[in-house]
């Protein structure tokens, strides 16, 4: 045997790649849970360090997302989804489930007896989806799809990777029993894991997050216009 490929540390099976990335996905989403109310940043916002009590908290907070949604995507801009795209190949199936996703929201949402936004800042529809959409169907996608390669069954042309992804968005959202009504969160947690991989489709066929973004921030805005 060659004493260089025996002394040579051995390839970390595929099984152990994965129960790494799942472990990582669940640190990043408590920290991205957390990071807001990192003390640093409390702070920086409560002595008006640069002037930044001009900003309304929430606008403060959804700029920190922001600016690290783009730390992160920008260290891996092409696995984080920042690209067109192949939208010439699969344009009419994008078109169905992000075109279809927001007129299914904007029939339902004025209809339900909750509606927690109300008096909600607009940055819930012009900053919170880029950044959302940045950290999780950006970024962390891009790291679960190299360690879940493929679909969740042979005939379900589902990835992987995006059914994991949307699970631990979902998760993410989970504080918000504290501070809105439990059964709306419940909700909100079926159509963030269930339904949001729908339009997350758009990022499994064509490698962009630029489509799904787009029809969060449309969602959104429905829910904050119609609250």
């Amino acid at each position: 045997m060659d004493q260089k490929a025996a002394s040579s540390p051995p390839t970390r099976s595929r099984y152990a790649l994965q129960k790494e990335e799942l472990v990582l996905a669940l640190v990043f989403t408590i920290c991205v849970s957390l990071f807001p109310r990192w003390r640093v940043f409390e702070q920086a916002w409560a002595r008006d360090w640069m002037g930044l009590k001009a900003l309304p908290w929430i606008w403060y907070v959804d700029l920190l997302f922001l600016a690290a949604g783009l730390a992160l995507a920008l260290s891996a801009p092409r696995s984080s989804g920042l690209r067109v795209g192949a939208i010439g190949a699969h344009w009419k199936k994008v078109l169905l489930v992000c075109g279809g996703s927001v007129l299914v929201v904007a029939a339902v949402y004025p209809q339900l007896p909750i509606r927690p936004f109300g008096g909600a800042s607009a940055s819930m529809w012009l900053l919170s989806p880029a950044a959302q959409e940045l950290l999780f169907l950006g970024y962390l996608y891009g790291r679960l799809e190299r360690a879940f390669p493929g679909y969740v069954h042979a005939t379900i042309p589902l990835a992987k990777a995006l059914v994991i992804t949307m699970f631990f968005f979902a998760l993410w959202h989970v504080p918000n029993f504290f501070g809105m009504p439990a059964g709306y969160v419940a909700f909100q947690l079926f159509y963030v894991g269930i339904l949001g991989i729908i339009p997350g489709l758009s990022r499994q066929w064509t490698g962009s997050i630029y489509y799904a973004l787009v029809t969060h921030s449309a969602i959104n805005f429905i829910a904050w216009y119609a609250s």
